[in-house]
């Protein structure tokens, strides 16, 4: 397996502007991983791998254009989406799009295991690695293997100008309320996933108490889905980032919600779990 399906996107974007590999081989890579993932798919994967090559091949003439945050960074979305704004927006952005499932959700998937770095997805699901979804009306679903991938993306399909790719602030979460939620029966490993992710936002400045109205800006911890059981999230500004594993290697996760007014603390607290707990690697195609 290519060390490269394992970069971030945003790793793999400055890459190529910094010719130290061309967006050939980066795209070379991914079609590698879902080739052999196919047997694995049942043949859910629509490809437009030859214009993946032709458009990574174009890439690398222009790859030092700075103002592309996404310059050569192969993308999974449904092949029913390739007149939709969220991916036009992404491929003017310099990604190259692969392909993607045949349905309307599966992106997610994909990206799990390893091939591509980020997805578009019409609803979002945990797969073991970071999924995200704002609350704009109609909002897209969003899949990558880090907070900072998932960051990057969001303000591309949204039309926004990239964030800086600086470490956090933790101070931006002092003052904001925390409603832990765990379901009674919930398995222990789980249950465990939720309250080691809670004493790290607690360590943060957040304030931690039992689930009640969110009310300003405020969010809601709670369990993932399980992994790969494509359980939509539910409505509204949401983040799930991936914590833990459990004894048989199935990835544990905790998803994030927030009120309206507090939307971009989802991603902010998402990304201070991930230092705390280190970002996603590709998954098994067992829990996916």
């Amino acid at each position: 397996m290519s060390d490269l399906i394992s970069l971030s996107a945003v790793a793999l974007a400055r890459g190529v502007r910094e010719r130290r590999w061309s967006p050939v081989r980066v795209v070379d890579a991914c079609i590698a991983r879902i080739r052999a993932a196919e047997p694995e798919l049942g043949g859910l994967v629509e490809t437009r791998f030859a214009q993946a090559r032709e458009e990574a091949a174009a890439a690398s003439r222009r790859s030092a254009e700075a103002h592309a945050p996404l310059m050569g960074v192969p993308i999974l979305a449904p092949v029913s989406w390739a007149s939709s704004v969220e991916l036009r927006r992404v491929r003017e952005a310099g990604a190259i799009w692969l392909g993607g499932p045949r349905g309307d959700c599966g992106a997610a998937a994909l990206v799990a295991l390893g091939g591509a770095p980020c997805g578009l997805d019409v609803r979002a699901t945990f797969c073991g690695i970071v999924a995200h979804r704002s609350d704009e009306p109609h909002a897209v679903g969003l899949s990558a293997r880090t907070v900072g991938d998932v960051t990057l993306l969001a303000a591309v399909v949204a039309g926004q100008i990239p964030p800086d790719a600086a470490a956090p602030d933790a101070d931006l979460l002092r003052g904001t309320s925390v409603h832990v939620v765990v379901p009674p029966r919930l398995a222990p490993e789980a249950r465990a996933a939720v309250h080691k992710a809670a004493l790290s936002l607690r360590e943060h400045g957040a304030t931690l108490g039992d689930c009640g109205p969110l009310r300003g800006v405020a969010l809601r911890l709670e369990p993932a889905p399980p992994c790969g059981s494509g359980t939509t999230l539910q409505a509204g500004a949401i983040t799930v980032v991936r914590t833990d594993t459990d004894r048989t290697g199935r990835p544990l996760g905790v998803q994030i919600a927030a009120t309206r007014a507090g939307g971009p603390a989802t991603l902010l607290a998402a990304k201070l779990l991930e230092a705390s707990f280190g970002s996603s690697s590709p998954v098994s195609a067992r829990w996916v």
